[in-house]
C-alpha cells in the first residue's frame, strides 16, 4: 500500500487579535485518513505538534496580538502512517486597534 502524502492547500488566515485559522486539503494518495497533525512555531525551522484533528480545518488560539506564527500539518493514515509535513505557511494575528 502507498504511504499517505503529505496535505495539500494549506492556508493560514488571521481571524482576530488572538486567533489564525488554517485550511487544508488531504493529500492525494487516497488512503484512509485517521487524523491531522497540527503543527506551529514561530520560525519554519522549529515547529511543534500543537493539536491533533480529525478534519481538514483548525483554529489556533488563543494567540497574543501581531505575533507571527507558521504552521505545517501532516496526515495519518489508518494504518498509523504518517505523510511527510505539508509546504509551511505563515500568518500573523490582528494587531491592536
Amino acid at each position: 500500500l502507498a504511504l499517505p502524502t503529505p496535505p495539500t492547500q494549506l492556508v493560514a488566515t488571521p481571524v482576530s487579535t488572538a486567533e489564525i485559522g488554517l485550511t487544508w486539503s488531504a493529500g492525494p494518495s487516497g488512503m484512509p485518513i485517521a487524523a491531522y497533525y497540527i503543527f506551529r512555531g514561530t520560525s519554519p525551522s522549529n515547529l511543534t505538534k500543537v493539536a491533533t484533528r480529525t478534519t481538514t480545518a483548525f483554529t489556533d488560539y488563543p494567540l497574543p496580538p501581531g505575533t507571527t506564527y507558521y504552521y505545517a500539518v501532516e496526515e495519518a493514515d489508518k494504518g498509523g502512517n504518517v505523510s511527510p509535513m505539508s509546504a509551511v505557511v505563515k500568518a500573523t494575528t490582528l494587531a491592536l486597534p
